[in-house]
């Protein structure tokens, strides 16, 4: 892992099926701006962070596939103005990958897949209708 300066551990975190690794959001510590990021830390290595995405945003609920490499979790898309679910991969860190068939107008807060692997669940507000 990387060296880490951060502010805060955030609520939210996400235990591995294999339960030796968490998955959860930190607060960074940016003068310029309220960056977050999504870390692992290993519990044989706990105090080894790797960081798998760093943006601003970010929402604080992780869930893990049960094939200990994906990690789901929302943050701002911004290309649809609102958060959305992304997944991101412990091999392939900083590379997001979009949840494809989510409502891409509703604000997506929370997000978790089934013990399965096969579903997600997830908690959103629906878009406001215009009069």
């Amino acid at each position: 892992g990387q060296p880490l300066s951060y502010r805060s551990i955030e609520k939210g975190i996400g235990w591995s099926h294999d339960s030796k690794s968490l998955a959860f959001r930190v607060k960074l510590k940016k003068v310029d701006a309220d960056v977050a990021a999504i870390v692992v830390a290993d519990l044989d290595t706990p105090d080894k962070l790797d960081i798998l995405y760093t943006a601003v945003r970010l929402h604080s609920d992780v869930s893990w596939h049960p094939d200990g490499n994906q990690i789901l979790f929302s943050g701002l898309d911004s290309s649809a103005g609102t958060p959305q679910m992304f997944i991101v991969k412990r091999t392939d860190p900083e590379k997001l990958i979009p949840v494809p068939g989510q409502p891409r107008n509703w604000r997506i807060i929370d997000c978790d897949w089934s013990p399965d692997g096969q579903r997600i669940a997830f908690t959103a507000e629906q878009p406001q209708e215009k009069p």
